[in-house]
């Protein structure tokens, strides 16, 4: 019972079959739809970048042995094949967008060295005989760039080009040139190739195509018009026509657009107002997802073009594509205020009309001179200040692919430029400031042609408080104003005059008494800064001692104030067989009538030491002084006492064993003997309190020979600022300037120190004393 249930289910199984064999097949006429294409926008195309290669200088790699692999034979037996009835194809309508100019970057070729490639011998099943030249097989080792082939072509030379995942590779018989993005191909996985009419060869990737003239990569991307980046398939037509499949439809390039955009490429011409592709997608007609990858578009004997789809199969017939060379008509349909359509053929006797819209605007005091006939349309409109928010509808007219219409539109008084390439077919105008307009507006149809641009001129009136004679009254008004505050001004400022001469003649009056008081304390105070420099003079040591104890010296004294702090001290000790001369050069603490004081001060206590004391040792006389000035100045009423003091050096001469002792605070002793700077360096502390006052100072002796110059010296001259960049002059410039003149006469030296410093100087203040002696021996 079971075996004939499963006969019987056998048998329906095979009635059911035959029958749907000889059951007749029905055959889906496909939709014809008319194609015509459109052109790119010339507005939005960029200048391609021409890069050029060098073919002999690329290195050239010879190739081995191929991989010989061995095959089998399989023989099947051949099926009867089905037959179909083939429908009427559908005919579609190409695409649009709106695109950049295209990329050219400069290929460099990367030649790889082919290695021996590996041989295996191939056996036949019919035979036996073993056949080493079956297969042979190239990789990497080899010089292929990459294992992944997608295409190949043969070119008009005899190379064969292979497009890989790494490029696209040449090989001519004896090695492999590879290609890749870095040589400026547009992607480096290459799905598709050819060679035209001119010997271009065209590589078609995922970024777009690229067209190889032997010397330099042109790259053209979506942004450079193409349909889509992704170029599956490529194809030559009869008259020369170039079609790129790509993911999203195709594109066309003719022959004479090829040669105008290379002409243009390389005289830099290329702008973005050229078009360079003719685009064919969904929008069109052309209705399949995107063309396969591979040989998928032919051109048959009757010049249909056969489209390989990833959904269905297109015939194309390029015949039928005639282009559109009459731009579209452009015309002005409608004029809204406010988002609000206005019946102007109805206003057009009711001009002192008031009408409310639908958001609560009241539209009123409008003027026209009339209507357009077409589309009643009021001219030479003037509207109010407060009505200025205008939205303009327009159409350009075309029997060609109307949908694909493209618009710019300006207005003058608010745009500089044109809009972009827009598919709006209105534009609106928000919160005008008043002034006279002409909007302007163009369109393009899908070949590219514009229209001539169509102008409507309107303005809009000024509020009442802008116009001529508001301003006028304003005017009238501001002068009027501006007069009157001027008379009473002046009536107020004579009244003024009057009360002021009175007090400008008692103030004159006061002033002169304080003018004759100020003069009389000026003159006291001046009178005894002077009677204080006489008697600070009086204490400096004299002409008369030191010419008859020094043969040949200067002394260069200019005090920053009348008085001065700076001093120069001398005093004559001897015996019957030792005869000194003691010189001091010293810069009392403080500058002016203070550093005068201070500088008496000094100097009383030095004469102490020498003729109380019977001091004669440079070292004992400031040991001693020290302690008379710390002593009379920690009376002060300080906590620590006066710190006040000098920086000084006390120079004793033996003037019958030319010997010369010294001892010194804080400043140096020079000695230049021979063109050479000996430096007696001073102790670092002063002749006064601080805090290494318990130190006794440093006596330094020198034997000193005929020619010899010494000078000692305080900071001024070195501390002075001046010269182009307002710096100190330093101690190692006045040492270069000493040794300079050194072998000059003593009053010639004087001179070209007054003259170095006053330069040095120039317009700004002397900061401190100066003082330096120079004595020759």
């Amino acid at each position: 019972m079971k075996y004939y249930f499963s006969i019987v289910f056998l048998l329906l199984l095979f009635s059911c079959n035959n029958k749907q064999e000889n059951k007749q097949q029905q055959i889906i006429t496909p939709k014809v739809v008319v194609t015509k294409g459109y052109v790119v926008p010339k507005d939005s195309m960029a200048e391609p970048k021409v890069v050029f290669v060098d073919e002999s200088k690329l290195e050239k790699i010879p190739v081995g042995k191929p991989k010989i692999v061995p095959t089998n034979l399989n023989v099947h037996p051949v099926g009867i094949p089905k037959i179909v009835l083939a429908g009427t194809p559908r005919i579609c309508t190409p695409g649009q967008d709106t695109f950049l100019l295209p990329k050219t970057v400069p290929a460099i070729d990367s030649p790889f060295v082919a290695g021996i490639p590996e041989t295996v011998i191939a056996k036949d099943m019919a035979n036996k005989d073993q056949n080493p030249q079956n297969f042979s097989t190239y990789g990497k080792l080899q010089g292929l760039k990459q294992g992944t082939i997608r295409c190949m072509l043969q070119d008009k030379s005899g190379n064969l080009w292979f497009g890989t995942d790494g490029g696209v590779s040449k090989y001519d018989g004896k090695s492999f040139t590879t290609f890749s993005d870095k040589e400026g191909l547009a992607n480096n996985a290459v799905l598709s190739i050819l060679e035209d009419q001119s010997g271009n060869l065209w590589f078609g990737t995922f970024g777009g195509v690229s067209k190889y003239d032997g010397k330099s990569f042109t790259t053209f991307s979506d942004k450079e018009g193409l349909a889509n980046i992704t170029v599956f398939s490529l194809l030559e037509d009869q008259s020369g026509n170039l079609w790129f499949g790509t993911r999203f439809g195709i594109s066309k390039l003719t022959p004479s657009k090829s040669i105008e955009i290379n002409d243009k490429i390389k005289s830099n011409t290329l702008t973005k107002q050229d078009i360079i592709f003719k685009n064919y997608t969904y929008a069109e007609g052309f209705l399949g997802i995107g063309v396969n990858a591979g040989k998928t578009m032919l051109q048959a004997k009757d010049g249909t073009i056969w489209i390989g789809a990833k959904d269905r199969l297109t015939a194309m017939h390029p015949e039928n594509m005639l282009p559109d060379s009459i731009a579209p008509n452009i015309q002005l349909t409608t004029i809204e205020l406010f988002n609000e359509n206005i019946a102007w053929n109805n206003l057009e006797n009711k001009k002192d009309s008031t009408l409310t819209l639908g958001n609560g605007v009241s539209v009123s005091d409008f003027n026209f001179d009339g209507l357009t006939k077409w589309y009643s349309l009021p001219e030479n409109l003037s509207l109010a200040y407060n009505n200025n928010y205008l939205t303009f509808n327009f159409i350009g007219i075309t029997m060609n692919q109307p949908k694909n219409v493209k618009y710019q539109y300006m207005l003058e008084g608010i745009d500089e430029n044109w809009s972009v390439i827009t598919n709006k077919s209105f534009a609106s105008y928000g919160n005008l400031p008043h002034g006279s307009y002409t909007f302007k507006v163009k369109a393009m149809n899908s070949e590219g042609f514009w229209s001539a641009p169509y102008e409507y001129k309107f303005t809009i009136r000024p509020p009442w408080w802008k116009t001529w004679w508001a301003y006028s009254l304003y005017t009238l008004f501001a002068i009027s104003m501006i007069f009157l505050i001027v008379w009473w001004n002046g009536r107020r400022l004579r009244a003024r005059a009057v009360e002021l001469k009175v007090k400008v003649n008692e103030a004159t009056l006061e002033i002169k008494e304080q003018k004759h008081l100020i003069e009389k304390k000026h003159k006291e105070i001046t009178d005894s800064i002077n009677y204080a420099e006489r008697i600070q003079r009086a204490l400096l040591a004299s002409k008369k001692l030191l010419d008859e104890n020094l043969s040949d010296y200067f002394i260069m004294f200019k005090p920053k104030d009348v008085v001065s702090g700076d001093f120069y001290w001398a005093a004559s000790t001897g015996s019957a067989t030792q005869s000194n001369f003691l010189l001091c050069i010293a810069d009392s603490t403080g500058h002016g009538v203070p550093g005068a004081i201070m500088s008496i001060l000094n100097i009383a206590y030095l004469e102490k030491s020498v003729e109380v004391e019977k001091l004669s040792l440079p070292n004992e006389i400031l040991n001693h002084t020290r302690t008379k000035i710390i002593e009379t100045l920690k009376k002060d009423g300080s906590a620590e006492g006066g710190k006040d003091g000098m920086d000084g050096s006390l120079l004793s001469f033996d003037l019958k064993n030319n010997n010369l002792s010294c001892s010194s605070a804080n400043n140096p002793v020079w000695i230049i003997r021979e063109n050479k700077l000996i430096e007696i360096k001073g102790d670092r502390f002063p002749v006064g309190k601080h805090d290494r006052d318990k130190e006794p100072f440093t006596l330094h002796t020198f034997d000193l020979q005929k020619g010899d110059v010494v000078y000692a010296l305080t900071d001024g001259f070195a501390d002075q600022f001046g010269g182009e960049r307002g710096k100190k002059f330093k101690y190692n410039q006045l040492q270069e300037l000493l040794l300079s003149i050194a072998h000059e006469p003593m009053s010639a030296q004087n001179q070209k120190l007054n003259d170095v410093f006053e330069n040095w100087k120039g317009n700004l203040e002397q900061v401190d004393d100066v003082t330096v002696v120079g004595i020759r021996v």
